[in-house]
């Protein structure tokens, strides 16, 4: 094994000289794949709805902020279903953590519609399954928030929530 590419050199024999090939395009999410760099293996959380109905306005008045951002309250609720959750992925994660949202009292006293709670399973679940490493040590730092924007997390709540990205 050495700089150079050598004859029976391998993957397996010499990773430095045979770098594993780009997985994107293998159907499956990998480590350092993204919405963005891979939306083939990584699409978006599917929304099939929104923050619309019932009392959703009232629910997203109460948990957003002027810039938007969801209040600590609901963001620790979702945190911890989320992290009840941890290895699940995809639809199945956000079904499970929209069923955690949903059977826990609301800490701001009302309750978001199953489809608006989905909208925050899906970016709970995105930023499990992109994020972790930058996100669970300090969820507001810049690595985090940058990771987040990156991967897409933001563009299926941003929908729902009829937020501007």
């Amino acid at each position: 094994c050495s700089s150079d590419l050598d004859a029976g050199e391998s993957t397996a024999s010499c990773p430095k000289d045979c770098p594993p090939p780009n997985p994107c395009g293998n159907g499956t999410c990998d480590a350092g794949e993204s919405t963005a760099s891979c939306p083939k293996d990584c699409p978006p959380p599917k929304v099939t709805a929104g923050c619309g109905s019932g009392a959703d306005p009232a629910f997203l008045k109460l948990v957003q902020n002027s810039s938007g951002q969801v209040q600590n309250a609901y963001s620790n609720l979702v945190f911890n279903c989320v992290a009840a959750n941890l290895g699940v992925q995809g639809e199945a994660c956000t079904t499970k953590v929209t069923a955690c949202i949903q059977g826990q009292p609301s800490p701001v006293g009302v309750k978001p519609s199953d489809a608006c709670a989905n909208c925050f399973s899906a970016l709970g679940c995105c930023i499990a399954q992109h994020c972790l490493p930058q996100c669970a040590p300090d969820p507001g730092s810049l690595a985090c928030l940058v990771c987040v924007n990156n991967a897409g997390c933001y563009q299926s709540l941003n929908t729902c929530t009829a937020q501007k990205p």
